[in-house]
């Protein structure tokens, strides 16, 4: 087996400047097919895994107050919209318990609610966020997160108050994995910047100009399974002795207030609602989704940024200089078994330690990828020069036949013996 460029005295840069065109070819071919879903697959398998293995903590900050079945069909009468009388005094309720921000991630567009005068009034709160729906269907909106959308006309009746808009696109493989920190909207037919829902709680601001300033992709890091949110009732602010039971805490001396000063997100988790996603985490309500997207941006949480492209690509050329390096260190048939096994568990170490330390997701299926490619490149070249008189004559154009032998002789080396590189 021939002699390695190290040990023939070719120094490093000499090998790593003659592959360097085939490595920018490969990781511009790695960016083109990062846009698009063929490479997702073995990336969602290892990002799931992190996210199940290294969960968020859950936030103290945050509370829920769940419409359940229960609510849904006492007392609200299993009727949608939720009655807009009951649904009002929920709300007023909560909100006199003066939480820091109300968000309400219910379908409140429906002209009977709207006209509804103790819901006008709730508008003009500025510290509830309203989530609005896009005038699109399902299918549309989950196309991905920096598409633009198209605000229903009753999306005006929130001008008083203050609007965001809770957006969960799935996955090609149906999974929920990103959310994004504002959108691009248009509202009667002018563009708009309108904050996503867990940015506009985070910042207690329905305008919240850092959401919607240069917005950036984010991937959930979710709460482990062992540990929830804190979780109220939505049936306890609506019993007949809600009033009589407060009263008669204050007379005791018992002025706690557990909301004081929290996030409060008021949403349903009954069959009806239609609002449950398939997350790496399991199934969870939409509300839970805006819980763990808007504790990533509070102190503490932790938010998972996407890897811009420029990222993706540096990394793309460090792993493929380290598969040069292979090469000009160690023969042929080493570097070839070291490529195989080393490339890809750097790839995820890499990508793994920059999930934990410094909260980026970079994506190593396509770099696994490229360095297939570039590993199939550097072969063929090696068995060109390998080759002996006499052997089958190949052309010197790129042709079907070409490629077949060439295919053909690189997967029956290297188990055969060569007597020299």
């Amino acid at each position: 087996m021939r002699d390695s460029p190290r040990t023939k005295g070719v120094p490093f840069h000499h090998e790593w400047l003659h592959h360097l065109l085939a490595l920018v070819i490969i990781t511009i071919v790695i960016l083109l097919l990062e846009q698009t879903s063929m490479l997702e697959g073995v990336e969602s398998l290892g990002f799931d895994r992190m996210v199940r293995s290294y969960p968020a903590k859950v936030s103290q900050d945050i509370y829920l107050v769940v419409i359940t079945d229960d609510d849904y069909r006492i007392p609200f009468g299993n009727t949608s919209p939720l009655d807009p009388k009951e649904l009002a005094l929920l709300l007023q309720r909560i909100h006199d318990l003066r939480p820091k921000v109300l968000g309400v991630d219910l379908d409140t567009e429906d002209p009977k609610v709207q006209d509804d005068a103790e819901m006008k009034k709730l508008r003009q709160s500025r510290d509830i966020i309203w989530a609005v729906v896009p005038e699109v269907d399902a299918s549309e909106s989950e196309r991905g997160v920096n598409q633009s959308f198209v605000l229903a006309p009753t999306a005006n009746f929130f001008r008083l108050g203050c609007k965001a808009l809770p957006n969960f696109p799935r996955d090609v493989d149906g999974v929920v994995r990103r959310f994004r920190d504002g959108y691009r909207v248009t509202l009667d037919g002018k563009p708009q910047e309108l904050a996503s829902m867990g940015c506009a709680l985070a910042k207690g601001d329905g305008s919240a100009s850092e959401c919607t300033e240069n917005p950036k992709v984010r991937r959930f890091s979710l709460v482990g399974s062992n540990e929830t949110f804190k979780t109220v009732d939505a049936g306890e602010f609506l019993a007949d002795d809600f009033d009589s039971r407060q009263k008669a805490r204050e007379a005791s001396g018992d002025r706690t207030n557990p909301f004081d000063g929290k996030i409060v997100i008021v949403g349903g988790n009954y069959r009806a609602a239609r609002d449950s996603y398939v997350t790496p985490a399991g199934e969870l309500p939409g509300l839970e989704l805006i819980a763990n997207a808007a504790q990533s941006y509070l102190p503490g949480g932790k938010s998972i940024l996407e890897a811009p492209w420029w990222a993706s690509g540096l990394f793309d050329l460090l792993i493929g200089t380290g598969v040069i390096l292979l090469y000009w260190a160690f023969r042929l048939k080493s570097a070839f078994w070291l490529n195989l096994l080393a490339a890809p568990v750097a790839a995820m170490a890499i990508s793994f330690f920059a999930f934990l330390l410094v909260h980026y997701w970079l994506a190593f299926a396509p770099v696994l990828f490229g360095m297939m490619l570039h590993h199939l490149y550097d072969h063929i070249e090696q068995l060109d020069e390998l080759e002996k008189p006499g052997e089958e004559e190949k052309s010197p154009n790129i042709t079907i036949v070409n490629i077949n032998y060439r295919i053909r002789r690189l997967l029956q080396y290297p188990r055969r013996d060569r007597s020299s590189r």
